[in-house]
């Protein structure tokens, strides 16, 4: 019988436990916003950490809801029951796109004006942040927020240069990889990563993108996960960022 990728997966750590890893809810937001919020810069890929919890829970409540994304939580259990491990159910949390556009469009429709809102509230610990997350994914929201004209103008000129353009056929973009620091090294990322890629694989899709800092040793986690490095080059965020895929 075949496993469908959205059923959880389960894996034996060493330590006798049992790892899930299974589809993101509206129930682990509080727990996963508050991972990735302590997050370093190496593991929040794409929404930096030091927007806070507030925003990150609303800006995963988007991802998993979006039919176009993949929001997962792996978890330690004591048993297949699901019987938590000490009280630590949150390991990690793996945020990811399948289709840039279409998801951009559920964001803008469903999500925009709210995420605005929490990140206008967002108690930045690093003001930078802000900044280089508005100049790589700010433009859809302020466009939702302040009712930019999508008509006529340097909007139709855009679709016209974007009718005319090859179409690229989507690849899934992996957007944050969180793994709690204690666990690190236990398999946990490499778990959600193998989840991703056959939610990917299930979606029609041949590839899997991440865009990854440089220098922060999280280059030697993909490289050992079998995905391959192409290009080092100035990061939107800052500093430097290895660009590395995975054919599937």
């Amino acid at each position: 019988m075949t496993t469908s990728s959205t059923t959880p997966t389960r894996r034996s750590t060493a330590t006798g436990r049992v790892l899930v890893v299974r589809r993101l809810t509206e129930a682990d937001l509080p727990l996963t916003a508050a991972l990735q919020a302590a997050a370093p810069p190496s593991s929040a890929l794409d929404v930096p950490a030091a927007l806070g919890a507030g925003f990150l829970r609303r800006w995963q409540l988007a991802q998993l809801t979006s039919p176009h994304a993949v929001a997962l939580v792996a978890e330690q259990v004591d048993d297949d029951a699901g019987r938590g491990a000490d009280g630590r159910r949150t390991s990690g949390v793996l945020l990811a796109v399948l289709d840039r556009r279409a998801h951009r469009e559920h964001l803008l429709h469903q999500h925009g004006p709210r995420i605005a809102s929490a990140l206008s509230s967002a108690p930045l610990r690093a003001p930078g942040a802000l900044a280089s997350w508005a100049r790589l994914r700010g433009g859809p929201l302020a466009q939702a927020v302040t009712l930019l004209p999508t008509r006529g103008g340097a909007a139709a000129g855009a679709r016209r240069l974007e009718a005319g353009a090859v179409r690229v056929p989507p690849v899934a973009e992996l957007d944050a990889l969180v793994v709690d620091p204690a666990l690190r090294r236990t398999g946990v990322g490499r778990q959600l990563l193998a989840a991703l890629a056959a939610r990917a694989a299930d979606a029609g899709l041949d590839r899997v993108e991440a865009r990854v800092p440089w220098g922060t040793g999280a280059e030697g986690f993909f490289a050992a996960c079998g995905w391959a490095a192409s290009t080092t080059r100035p990061s939107p965020r800052g500093g430097f960022e290895t660009r590395f895929h995975l054919d599937l």
